[in-house]
């Protein structure tokens, strides 16, 4: 749901909303996400797990192969994986 200010029934345009790296100020537009979470599986966190391991074939086990994924369904499904060298 958006909640936009209006001045004579238009979106208002001025006001003292300041974003870092954006020049000037404006109205601020607030976005309130009802229930944002788990439009496909029903969970926020598919799993149910914040953080879940994966085992990666592509890395040698010498190193160990074990990945930790977060994996989020809020609006579209992502996985965040471990980054290594």
């Amino acid at each position: 749901m958006a909640h936009v200010p209006l001045e004579d029934g238009y979106a208002a345009i001025d006001g003292d909303l300041t974003i870092p790296g954006i020049a000037g100020t404006g109205a601020p537009v607030r976005l309130d996400f009802l229930d944002p979470g788990g439009a496909t599986t029903g969970k926020l966190l598919p799993t149910g797990s914040a953080v879940d391991t994966s085992i990666c074939p592509a890395i040698p086990s010498s190193n160990s192969n074990a990945v930790a994924l977060a994996m989020g369904e809020k609006g579209a499904g992502r996985v965040l994986a471990e980054a290594r060298a």
